[in-house]
């Protein structure tokens, strides 16, 4: 969903007709061609920012979700060593549980570039939104040379709609980034909270249960994007395999709990 927020921008470069009437405001004197200038100053923003919009922000989440897959794979191999009996080297926990762990730092220092890069792209499309209207200004005080000038105002209705677009897409894409940095958050504490009450408690005392839900909350804040849904259900079939009996009621209401959330994820990603 967030990488087709910049195709409204392309829509918009596509949809704007070439200026036919350059000639015709060259010889009309200075006021047209400042004008014609500062129509074409506006078109060039909005497409850079339509370029930023498409790759740049597409690239760095994508990069945001590869290192989450990572991240997710390490806390598999966590969740395959603690299938086994609840006993066993504590120590080896210890050390699997902090090596497992230690990608999901990697995760927020990405979101949050990415949101100051948006905040950014925003604050020049409004910049950009302004000139527009001093260029709608200057066209009212030129109309007693309507005939000339009927050309330029019929292009700006189309970008006047395009900014208003593209600033709600901009918006959009903030509120998203604004979601995936507080995600990032929960991840941290969670894995602070399972990092602290393992060595608090003495690795002996974490036994199975324990480090299963640990596992499955981590999974239920990794769920931030569908492309991920494949890696939190291969975890989550792993810990629910682990048991060979009836699984502890707290384990078993988080992994249906995690199941849920991961298609209702997964449906968002389709149909979003």
């Amino acid at each position: 969903m967030l990488a087709q927020a910049g195709l409204g921008g392309l829509q918009f470069a596509q949809a704007i007709p070439a200026m036919q009437a350059n000639a015709v405001f060259a010889a009309a004197g200075g006021p047209f061609q400042d004008l014609v200038r500062r129509l074409e100053v506006f078109k060039q923003k909005v497409a850079m920012q339509d370029a930023f919009l498409r790759s740049g922000v597409k690239e760095n989440l994508s990069k945001s979700i590869n290192r989450l897959e990572v991240a997710l794979l390490q806390l598999y191999k966590l969740a395959v060593f603690i299938r086994g009996a609840p006993g066993g080297d504590g120590m080896q926990k210890m050390m699997i549980l902090v090596s497992a762990l230690e990608p999901f730092q990697t995760v927020k220092l990405p979101l949050r570039l990415v949101s100051i890069r948006v905040n950014a792209a925003q604050d020049q499309l409004q910049n950009s939104h302004r000139a527009l209207m001093q260029v709608v200004n200057q066209q009212n005080e030129l109309n007693t040379r309507r005939a000339a000038i009927e050309q330029v105002a019929q292009q700006l209705p189309v970008l006047q709609a395009t900014a208003d677009a593209l600033n709600k897409q901009s918006a959009a894409l903030l509120a998203g980034f604004t979601e995936l940095r507080e995600k990032a958050t929960q991840l941290a504490l969670v894995m602070n909270d399972m990092r602290n009450g393992a060595r608090g408690t003495g690795a002996q005392s974490w036994d199975k249960d324990r480090f299963a839900e640990g596992i499955l909350r981590l999974c239920q804040m990794a769920l931030i994007d569908g492309r991920v849904c494949d890696e939190v259900e291969t975890i989550t079939t792993e810990i629910s395999s682990g048991y060979s009996g009836q699984l502890p009621g707290s384990v078993a209401d988080l992994l249906t709990k995690v199941g849920q959330f991961a298609r209702d994820v997964a449906q968002k990603s389709i149909s979003g």
